[in-house]
């Protein structure tokens, strides 16, 4: 495993489901076409990604980022944009599921699957509507903790 190479290496304006599409086609092929399992488990992980991308809150995020995919049997595709600064690494674990993680600045964040991005930004932001909206009497030290919570919510 020390020597693994990208099957899949593409770097693109801006990472987006039609990226990911062209590679289902070019590694894969075309709907319809007789597959072997490994090619459908990777067209699966990869219609996954599609899914993701679609759903992320942030559509910025993806001018600037490296998306590596690991499917079970170690094949690697790997689809880059601008800096590359945010990275996602997608794979399929041994018992079928697929997990995507990503670090925004090197920061490691896993979205746990019955938590979509728009219910887990709706908590931060109903945390931080709290905060601000407490009683003004607060001591600055539990603002302090306050603003040091969100901080690690949203990773900055």
């Amino acid at each position: 495993m020390d020597n693994l190479e990208c099957m899949y290496v593409k770097q693109v304006e801006q990472i987006k489901g039609t990226s990911i599409g062209k590679a289902i086609v070019k590694l894969t092929g075309i709907e319809g076409a007789e597959r072997d399992e490994r090619q459908e488990k990777l067209r699966k992980i990869l219609q996954s990604l599609i899914t993701y991308i679609n759903q992320h809150p942030i559509q910025r995020i993806w001018e600037n980022s490296e998306v590596t995919v690991y499917d079970c049997e170690y094949n690697i595709v790997k689809i880059c944009s601008g800096s590359k600064i945010n990275k996602f690494i997608v794979n399929e674990r041994f018992d079928g599921n697929i997990t995507i993680k990503y670090a925004v600045n090197n920061r490691e964040k896993e979205f746990p699957e019955e938590e979509s991005y728009l219910e887990y930004i709706g908590r931060i932001l109903r945390f931080i509507k709290n905060v601000f909206t407490s009683d003004s009497s607060s001591s600055t030290k539990k603002k302090k903790t306050e603003t040091t919570q969100i901080m690690q919510m949203i990773e900055l």
